[in-house]
Parts: structure tokens; C-alpha cells; sequence
């Protein structure tokens, strides 16, 4: 679908839903310009949804090497949503008393993110517009109507109710699966290649713990394997044929800024409460720089802040194969940049379950096209699968994977 008619229909979704009283708008019927017509509209932007969070010590056998605090890079700026008429701004068509902008807001956020407004999205949602003025109220919806929010506005707008709980390798079964019954069939496929690659992509990866444990299982099974030597402690190199690659979106800029920066807190509850002992080498502390007079970040470096929990940091050994991009699960067309020939494993987990059903169907259908043929997608315990015609289910009894159905109608079952 053309992303300038995807834009046009998510604003007609989002003006009919605060309409449907069926009452015709004040502007309407007082001769307002139409809205801005498809050809004027600019593409989609590109964004995403989000993902679940969780200590204990991490052993190392050796001091860890100091290494400078990471500086995340800006997270790239997406054109906004919405457009205006050549002879002035288009307009909301119906602003009525504060309750009615409750339930209009709730209804652009499900529109614009998917997420469904049940008591927990609704009691956020009351929280932020409580602490809005009356006119506040009143230009964020005009603005929303008109198409005018921008990225950054529309991504601080659903952060107010995403749920950002994740951490390493959690639902530790399907990782374990994926490690056996997959990767190490489909690397003995693929080494009669000349160029083997194996390309990943952690959908609605939050603050990237997902995206990071699925670089950790491929390196581990290529190094099995014999395609791979770990050079030295936390740093595993494929043989020079091999190309691996790890995408991580999510529709966070805050998220994907902390996934970037790859540092993460042990503490209770905290994001390494999954990780498995064989893993830990692949992290190191990580220390606060602190600047010399001059304001210099190349200062001595020293323990974290006071009251500061200890924080660990993902060797630059692993994070090499991650990049991360905003990305909107509601979006018709996989995220830019991704294989043409599509990922081999898609990771979409827990998230399904704050989607209508309408909307789970649109985006595994994304995620199917997404897939190679013969592809893997794994979603989480909870959420369940709209097309079973799309995907061969395969348990080994406490986990499932999605195998997408080759070109000719068939699997091709690598176990």
C-alpha cells in the first residue's frame, strides 16, 4: 500500500472514531476546507511497539577492562504524520467536552500504534490529559486531527502507555529450541554457500535485551559449529564467509536510545535475571567518565554515581552485530534496510496481546512477508496465531516456532 493512501486512511480512522456519534462536525458544516488530499499527504513515518524487565551477581574470572561510557547516537528524525492544505492547516472536525477527548485519544493512539485501551492504557491516558490545561487539551486533538503531530510528538504521546518489561533471554525454552533445533540445521544449510548469512530481526525489542540475546545464541551455534572462533574473553569472530546480522525496532525512541547505549542495570528484577552463566563473559562493568576541568569526557575514569546500582555494559565483540531503527508494527512493508530475500528468524514476542484481533492479523501478515520462505517467526507464550494457513507449527513440547511456508506450498522443516 502506498504510504502517502496508508497516512490518508489512518486519519480518516482516527476522525471517524471521534465522530461516531454521528453528529456532524461545527467546521463542517460552517464550509472548513477539506483535508489535505493524497497527493499532498507525505509517506508514513517509520516507527514501532514495545516489549517486557528483571539480578544477581555476575561472576567474572578476571577484572574487567574500563571502557568509555557509550554516547547514543541521535535517533533519526521521521517526517511527521500529517500535512495541511495548500490555502491554510486542515482541522479537527469535532472538539467536545473533555470526556469526548478522552475516548478520541484513546482512539488516535489505537489507530496510530495499535494498542488496544483497556483499564491500564485508559488510567495513563486519564493521567496525562489531567495534567493538561483545557486549551492544551484542545490543540493536541486539533493538532492530531489535522494530521500535525510530529514523529517526536506522536512517540512521546504512546510512550505515556507502553510497557517496557524485558530482559535477557527471557522465556528461556524457545531460545534453547531456536539454539537446537534450528540454527544448528540451518548453519550445516547454509555453509555450502559461498557467502552464508544469518539475518535476525528482534520486532518491538524495547531496550534491546531480546535483539542482544539472539546475537549471543547465533554466535554460540556458529562457534559450536566450527564457523566461528572465539579471539578472545566476550568476543566470538564468524569465519570471513559468514555475515550475521541482528535488527532490533521498536517504536521508542527512549527504548532504542538505552538499546543503543547497550548498558544495563544488574539489579533485582533487572535485566540479567535470564541470563545463563555461559553468557556472562559477554558483559563487562561499565563505569561513569568522569570530565577533566576543561569539560573533557577523556577524564580518569571512576565508580558509578553515588546511590547508582551497578550497571554492566555489552562488549563491543556482540554489540557490532546489532543495529537498532524505529519501526512501526502497524507499517505495511518490513522495516527498511532488511534482507530482500527476507530474515531467516523473526523474534515478535508479547506484544500481540495489546492488539485487537483486526490489527494481530495486519501485522503478522506484515511479519509472514517479512519471512523467507522457509523462515522462522516465534511470538510469545501468549499470543496466538490468526493464519495457521501462513506457518507450520513446531513444538519440542515447552516451546514453539513458526516456520513460514516455502514458495511451492511446502516447509521446509530444518530440525
Amino acid at each position: 500500500m502506498d504510504a502517502r493512501l496508508e497516512a490518508r486512511i489512518r486519519q480518516l480512522e482516527t476522525l471517524r472514531f471521534c465522530a461516531g456519534d454521528g453528529r456532524e462536525s461545527d467546521s463542517a458544516a460552517a464550509g472548513t476546507p477539506a483535508l489535505a488530499s493524497l497527493a499532498s499527504l507525505p509517506p508514513l513515518p517509520s516507527t514501532p511497539v514495545l516489549s517486557p524487565a528483571p539480578f544477581f551477581p555476575l561472576q567474572f574470572a578476571s577484572a574487567p577492562r574500563a571502557t568509555p561510557a557509550i554516547v547514543p547516537g541521535p535517533t533519526p528524525r521521521i517526517a511527521g504524520t500529517g500535512t495541511a492544505e495548500p490555502d491554510g492547516p486542515a482541522h479537527f472536525p469535532f472538539l467536545g467536552p473533555v470526556s469526548d477527548t478522552f475516548e478520541c485519544l484513546l482512539g488516535a493512539i489505537q489507530t496510530y500504534a495499535g494498542i488496544r485501551p483497556d483499564e491500564s492504557v485508559r488510567n495513563k491516558v486519564k493521567t496525562y490529559l489531567d495534567a493538561l490545561s483545557e486549551d492544551a487539551r484542545r490543540t493536541l486533538m486539533a493538532r492530531i486531527g489535522a494530521g500535525q503531530l510530529s514523529e517526536p510528538e506522536w512517540a512521546a504521546l504512546v510512550e505515556t502507555v507502553l510497557i517496557h518489561e524485558t530482559f535477557f533471554f527471557r522465556d528461556p525454552a524457545q531460545f534453547e529450541f531456536l539454539r537446537s533445533a534450528v540454527l544448528d540445521q540451518m548453519i550445516r544449510h547454509k555453509r555450502r554457500d559461498a557467502r552464508p548469512k544469518i539475518t535476525l530481526w528482534s520486532a518491538a525489542c524495547s531496550t534491546g535485551e531480546e535483539a542482544f540475546s539472539l546475537a549471543l545464541v547465533v554466535l554460540d551455534a556458529l562457534l559450536a559449529a566450527g564457523e566461528a572462533t572465539e579471539v578472545s574473553d566476550g568476543e566470538i569472530c564468524p569465519n570471513s564467509r559468514w555475515t550475521i546480522s541482528v535488527l532490533g525496532t521498536d517504536i521508542s525512541p527512549e527504548s532504542l536510545s538505552r538499546a543503543r547505549a547497550g548498558i544495563y542495570r544488574n539489579e533485582n528484577l533487572g535485566s540479567f535475571r535470564g541470563l545463563p552463566i555461559r553468557y556472562q563473559r559477554f558483559f563487562q562493568h561499565h563505569y561513569e567518565i568522569h570530565p577533566d576541568v576543561h569539560g573533557n569526557r577523556a577524564g580518569t575514569f571512576g565508580p558509578p554515581a553515588a546511590g547508582d546500582s551497578r550497571r554492566l555494559l555489552v562488549r563491543e565483540g556482540i554489540r557490532k552485530f546489532v543495529s537498532f531503527q524505529p519501526f512501526n508494527l502497524l507499517r505495511e512493508t518490513p522495516p527498511a534496510g532488511g534482507p530482500a530475500e527476507g530474515f531467516d528468524i523473526i523474534f515478535c514476542r508479547n506484544v500481540m496481546i495489546y492488539f485487537e484481533y483486526p490489527t494481530r492479523e495486519r501485522v503478522q501478515a506484515m511479519l509472514h512477508r517479512a519471512l523467507r520462505p522457509g523462515g522462522y517467526l516465534a511470538l510469545g507464550p501468549t499470543d496466538t496465531l490468526v493464519d495457521r494457513a501462513l506457518f507450520r507449527p513446531h513444538w519440542d513440547g515447552s516451546a514453539v516456532l513458526y516456520q513460514k511456508h516455502d514458495a511451492d506450498g511446502g516447509t521446509r522443516v530444518q530440525r
